[in-house]
C-alpha cells in the first residue's frame, strides 16, 4: 500500500508541474527539457502504479474472485 500511494504521488507531482511550466517564449529551450524531465517522472511512476495496484487488488480481493478482479485490473490498465 505504501509504494502504490508514493507511485501515486510521483505521479501527481509532475502532472501538476506540467502545468505550470512557462511558455517557450519566457524560458526558451528550458520548457521543452523541463516538459521531457516530468514527463519521464511519470513514466517512471506509471510503471510502479502498474504492479503496485496489482498487488494491492490480489491482497485485497476475496480469494474466490480474484482472477475476475485482476482481470479488471488488466483490462482498465491496458487503455
Amino acid at each position: 500500500k505504501a509504494s502504490l500511494t508514493a507511485a501515486m504521488i510521483l505521479m501527481s507531482f509532475p502532472t501538476f508541474l506540467t502545468g505550470c511550466i512557462p511558455p517557450f517564449e519566457v524560458i526558451g529551450w528550458w520548457a521543452p527539457i523541463v516538459l521531457l524531465c516530468l514527463r519521464i517522472l511519470q513514466g517512471l511512476s506509471t510503471g510502479g502504479e502498474n504492479s503496485s495496484g496489482c498487488i494491492y487488488i490480489y491482497e485485497t480481493a476475496p480469494r474466490n474472485r480474484r482472477a475476475f478482479w485482476l482481470s479488471v485490473f488488466a483490462i482498465c490498465s491496458s487503455g
